[in-house]
């Protein structure tokens, strides 16, 4: 059976007033809300300040009583070759350990959904997610599987039903074969690529004791490129607690949470080994490529990354999904230069992404370019009182130096 290559919802479509709120309002769909003061203890000191709960934002409970869903193991042998059902997005990139949500509409996309609910063993609940910024998809692009993890249906008296979905990125494949342009296939040919886990080098090696130099030996050991990335994230960063563990865990969290744009992050997606993105990675942090995020348009400062804020477990990236079916890729901060963003509107909570804050549209201030969101507290015991979530694709950051095997050489231009 074919598979069809979706493009949800459409991106000529959008504009400031649809994509431009965190609920997508123009919809008939129900999106849950949260009494104020419903996240706050019911004990203790009525002064106390209340941190924002990452763990909460990244369970997206603004889609409501989503169930969880009954699956086989997800992970797929490495050189696996399966038909699975693909959608494709303009702006998003998946990669493993990421959350993706999804309100599903579109008539298209909801078959490739039943048609991974329906899969039998071990294919059951999985799907292939693909970025296509030129809306084709060549044959050998890299994708990333995700398992759909929790749904909930809700009749609205009308088919599709509309399907409320939280999936989870699990491992990279590369498309066999790539359809026609006008192909409605609902498969297609995909090839698990590996994803090994690196071992460390002998300790001899690092300290002289080998034919080669210790700087020579550290170029090549993944585990000690991970210890430097993590080192220079949290200097970039120095308020959001980087992950620790094996070099393709790290590699992975860095770049799900570096501030650039998608066509970046799939490169980073694409690179080879695990030793290959670290080196990317780093090229960009010591180039200083994401301290000073931009608007994409006019280039005008908006904000540093130094000011960071962690909102889901995952950092302080995420994807969240409004009341349209549209899906943003958000980076917060703090706060932004003044005089840099301006705002439309009044706050509102209704379907905010964020119990407890109220959302506004953010623009930049000297092109209009809709960069996100404002979210103020409804509470004065809310900690922060305010904060941005900036959507990654409408930012960008200084070019990065050439460097050996770095972003330059991956062809990434932040």
């Amino acid at each position: 059976m074919a598979h069809l290559i979706v493009y949800f919802p459409e991106e000529e479509r959008e504009s400031i007033e649809d994509e431009g709120s965190s609920d997508g309002s123009s919809g008939s769909f129900h999106f849950s809300t949260t009494p104020e003061d419903e996240f706050l203890p019911e004990d203790g000191d009525e002064r106390a300040v209340v941190p924002l709960d990452p763990s909460l934002a990244g369970l997206h409970t603004y889609l409501g009583d989503c169930e969880d869903l009954a699956h086989s193991d997800a992970t797929l042998e490495d050189g696996h070759i399966c038909k699975l059902p693909v959608l494709t997005f303009p702006d998003v990139v998946v990669m493993p350990g990421c959350t993706l949500p999804l309100l599903v509409s579109n008539s298209r996309a909801h078959w490739v959904v039943e048609q991974a609910l329906a899969a039998p063993a071990p294919y059951k609940c999985l799907i292939a997610v693909i970025f296509s910024q030129q809306r084709r998809v060549a044959r050998g692009q890299i994708g990333c599987t995700a398992l759909l993890r929790k749904l909930h249906r809700e009749d609205n008296g009308i088919w599709p039903s509309t399907l409320k979905v939280i999936a989870e990125g699990c491992q990279r494949f590369e498309v066999l074969e790539a359809p026609r342009p006008q192909a409605t296939q609902l498969h297609w040919d995909v090839r698990i690529c590996s994803d090994a886990p690196t071992p460390r080098l002998p300790r001899e090696a690092g300290i002289g004791a080998a034919h080669w130099a210790p700087w020579a030996w550290h170029a090549c050991d993944a585990w000690a490129l991970a210890d430097t990335a993590r080192r220079l994230f949290a200097e970039v960063a120095p308020e959001v607690a980087v992950l620790r563990g094996d070099p393709v865990a790290v590699g992975y969290w860095l770049a799900r949470n570096l501030p650039v744009g998608p066509a970046a992050r799939q490169r980073l997606l694409e690179a080879a080994t695990p030793t290959h993105r670290l080196r990317a990675v780093l090229a960009h942090l010591r180039a200083g490529a994401g301290e000073r995020l931009l608007c994409r348009d006019c280039q005008h400062e908006i904000g540093r990354a130094k000011d960071s804020l962690r909102i889901t477990d995952e950092g302080p990236a995420g994807m969240f999904v409004n009341q349209g079916g549209y899906v943003h890729d958000l980076v917060a901060l703090r706060g932004v230069r003044s005089g840099s963003v301006g705002l439309q509107g009044r706050p509102t909570t209704d379907c905010s992404w964020f119990r407890g804050y109220a959302w506004t549209i953010a623009v930049c201030a000297h092109c209009s370019m809709h960069l996100g969101w404002q979210f103020t507290s409804r509470s004065a015991r809310l900690s922060p009182p305010s904060f941005y979530g900036l959507r990654r694709n409408n930012l960008s950051s200084r070019p990065v130096a050439a460097q050996g095997n770095g972003l330059s050489d991956m062809g990434i231009a932040a």
